[in-house]
């Protein structure tokens, strides 16, 4: 880390400026670690955090007397409030499959469901 005291303005912009990442291998890499662990599942995930978090698990799924005891309450309140938030907000957007003979023999129903891409003019 490189730690700079007081600089001039006239230095400020530059040394504010985002850095530039080459991102084009990236979406390869991201596919790549989506592939492992489709394939390969937990055992993917056990292999990736030693790679690039440096820590050895012996199973991915954490204990959550183990979690929860290390979180202040405050945070823990938070946590839980946000999930209840997130949960009553998205439970809404359930559409239930409510078939339709509109025809004898033709049955029609409405379907959400997501799209890769879309054209409009």
């Amino acid at each position: 880390m490189k730690l700079i005291k007081y600089p001039a303005k006239k230095d400020w912009k530059e040394l504010t400026k985002r850095p530039a990442s080459d991102l084009s291998q990236l979406q390869a890499v991201v596919d790549e670690i989506f592939q492992e662990v489709q394939n390969n599942g937990d055992q993917a995930l056990i292999a990736l955090t030693k790679k690039f978090d440096k820590c050895a698990l012996e199973q991915v799924v954490v204990p959550v007397e183990k979690v929860s005891s290390r979180i202040n309450k405050d945070l823990q309140n938070a946590i839980d409030i946000a999930y209840r938030n997130i949960k009553t907000f998205h439970r809404t957007q359930i559409q239930e499959k409510e078939p339709k003979e509109t025809t004898a023999g033709v049955v029609c129903w409405r379907e959400a469901r997501p799209i890769e891409s879309v054209g409009m003019y």
